[in-house]
């Protein structure tokens, strides 16, 4: 989860570090004007003379106005929870945060169901997307975060016991994950006494498991249900591991003088840390709703492009697409998020941000997306349900790159070269994933 890394920004957001304005203009809210020109090309591109021509075109124009839309989403979320409680802000991050992967997931499979044809390569890019989502955000975007944290500042220094906590989720995440593929693999036999419905069964019910899971994640991590005692020690262990320099202490005296003095300006205006009144609340909802809907628009322009052309094409196939691609492109904002709370030598907001959105994917997002691909099925006589039936080697690796999480950061600390490792390992298995043909 982000809360660390929520609440900093949130501290920003009331304080009136970047203006008093709730919702803050930024220069790259001016890419948002890549999603009307996507569709603009999209009609060009399937009427008149320019029919078909401007295929590539489109295809880059509607995955870079994914970046911005995705990001966009992540910022009225924020600004939704400005000024709630620790708990309201939380729950709206889990369950918002990751809107981008849910929406990318639908529009594939809505697209299934108007095209049938398109079953078996728009399955293996939501299946890529899923693990893809995890690997990105364990290998590049802490890797990177790594990197950069520690080359700055040094060796960094985090709780054990959150990059625990996480290891043993992300754990739990790739045996559900695993589990389906594994009884596919061994119900020759079993089919007989199971029906013909094994596969879909079984991820169904994994599925439920996985999002309970989740649903007891959110307790003990935002409403600490029977872990009073673990969050006091959690605390004395983040003390007594705090070790600031001189230079550390001036540079956080610092801050907080900044920070008094921002407060006391506040105070002086009649501003103060507080939700937004019913008309901002309501404009910011509006705004969510639209990016939502944007993302949705493009990503089924997006989808009608590259399931056609793109993706059936050698350079890029829907393994390379699903796993590489669109992963970096929903994540992007996290990606940039940790870096800059490592440079702040905030390496275990940045671990929140990182290890936190890998576990939103599997425990969450899968779930969503079979049970949106189960009503789909149900719905649509004939087609094939979605299911959690991966490929071996999607598998092997995102075994092999959880086990490598826990290596690296179990010991509470990292440094610049556990971040070149990290990115390292990221670089191989995207040269690996563009060179497959995807079969």
């Amino acid at each position: 989860m982000r809360r660390r890394a929520l609440i900093e920004q949130l501290e920003q957001l009331g304080t009136g570090e970047d203006g008093d304005s709730a919702v803050k203009f930024r220069f790259w809210h001016l890419s948002l004007l890549l999603a009307p020109a996507a569709f603009v090309l999209y009609w060009y591109n399937t009427n008149g003379a320019t029919t078909g021509h401007l295929i590539f075109w489109l295809f880059g124009v509607s995955l870079l106005a994914l970046l911005p839309l995705a990001q966009f989403n992540s910022d009225m979320v924020e600004v939704l929870a400005r000024g709630r409680s620790q708990i309201v802000s939380g729950l709206m991050n889990a369950f918002l945060s990751n809107i981008p992967e849910i929406a990318i997931g639908f529009w594939l499979l809505m697209q299934v169901v108007r095209h049938p044809d398109l079953t078996t390569s728009n399955y293996a890019i939501v299946h890529g997307l899923l693990l893809g989502s995890v690997i990105s955000n364990i290998l590049l975007t802490l890797g990177l975060a790594t990197f950069a944290g520690a080359w700055r500042h040094g060796r960094l220094r985090f709780s054990q016991e959150r990059a625990s906590g996480f290891a043993s989720m992300l754990g739990l995440a790739v045996v559900g994950l695993a589990l389906p593929t594994l009884a596919t693999a061994f119900a020759d036999h079993g089919k007989e006494l199971l029906g013909s419905y094994t596969e879909e069964a079984v991820s169904l019910v994994v599925c439920a498991i996985l999002f309970l899971s989740y649903i007891a994640y959110v307790l003990v991590e935002y409403f600490h249900v029977g872990d009073r005692l673990g969050v006091e020690k959690a605390e004395a262990a983040e003390a007594a591991h705090q070790q600031l320099t001189a230079a550390e202490e001036f540079a956080l005296k610092r801050d907080a003088e900044a920070k008094a003095a921002r407060a006391r300006e506040m105070a002086q205006n009649g501003g103060e840390l507080k939700p937004l009144s019913v008309g901002m609340t309501a404009l910011a909802l509006t705004a969510l709703v639209v990016s939502i809907g944007a993302i949705a628009g493009v990503c089924a322009t997006l989808v009608t492009v590259s399931d056609r052309v793109i993706v059936a094409s050698p350079a890029l196939t829907p393994l390379s697409f699903g796993l590489i691609v669109l992963p970096v492109i929903c994540n992007f904002g996290e990606l940039l998020e940790a870096v800059q709370m490592a440079l702040g030598r905030r390496m275990e907001a940045a671990m929140d941000v990182a290890a936190g959105s890998s576990v939103q994917v599997p425990l969450f997002v899968t779930p969503a997306i079979v049970f949106v691909g189960f009503i789909f099925a149900l719905l649509t006589p004939g087609l094939q349900q979605f299911t959690l039936v991966f490929k071996p080697l999607e598998l092997v690796t995102v075994g092999l790159v959880v086990f490598v999480y826990a290596l690296v950061n179990l010991d509470g600390e990292t440094t610049w070269l556990e971040g070149v490792q990290l990115c390292a390992f990221y670089a191989m298995i995207a040269l690996t994933a563009l060179a497959l043909p995807g079969r």
